[in-house]
């Protein structure tokens, strides 16, 4: 999550005063019938994910100057709302960049993987199933087609997960494609022609 603000500093005589404000998320799977209300903020329900401290502060008359922060946080469902909230500071959230690391679908020596999202640490990397794409099978025939996710958004490769095109079909790139039309060649034998002569 990237975020833009301005934050103005505290007068020295409010203690209560904050520099900074918090983030939080609420992990769903779909959005919540009716929205979020004061029930579901009160009750707790979202996860605290990190106090963000500006850098640059303002005084009162001055310019303010713009503060961006990068904040990190695990997703464990299809979606999610966030919260931010301020205790006494003075800030102004400008911009809210939301993204992730995700592998991308891919095909590899036949065999489909889907798009996953990428795990957070490379403690946590995912084993992910493939199956071979159309007109293929896999190579050896009891072979574990899986590859694993890396945090970086990377499939880490392996020559050894393969499919095998079905009989009539060629590897085309990573698809099984264009049906070999075997012709029947006949072989026309001559008979020898001997002529004799007599004189």
């Amino acid at each position: 999550m990237g975020l833009t603000f301005m934050a103005r500093q505290c007068p020295a005589k409010l203690n209560h005063c904050k520099q900074s404000f918090k983030v939080y998320a609420l992990h769903t799977h779909g959005p919540v019938p009716g929205g979020i209300t004061r029930t579901d903020i009160e009750s707790k329900n979202f996860t605290f994910i990190e106090t963000v401290n500006a850098t640059y502060l303002s005084k009162l008359g001055q310019t303010p100057q713009i503060n961006q922060a990068n904040t990190r946080f695990v997703v464990n469902s299809s979606g999610a709302y966030f919260a931010f909230e301020d205790t006494g500071a003075c800030v102004a959230l400008t911009s809210v960049l939301i993204s992730y690391t995700y592998c991308p679908s891919i095909l590899h020596n036949g065999v489909a993987f889907n798009m996953v999202a990428a795990p957070s640490s490379d403690q946590q990397n995912i084993t992910v199933s493939g199956k071979c794409s159309e007109k293929a099978s896999p190579y050896p025939i009891n072979s574990t087609l899986s590859l694993m996710c890396l945090n970086s958004g990377k499939w880490a490769t392996d020559d050894k997960v393969t499919c095998k095109c079905s009989a009539g079909y060629e590897l085309v790139g990573n698809i099984c494609t264009g049906e070999i039309n075997v012709q029947d060649f006949y072989l026309y034998s001559c008979a020898t022609f001997t002529q004799t002569f007599f004189w």
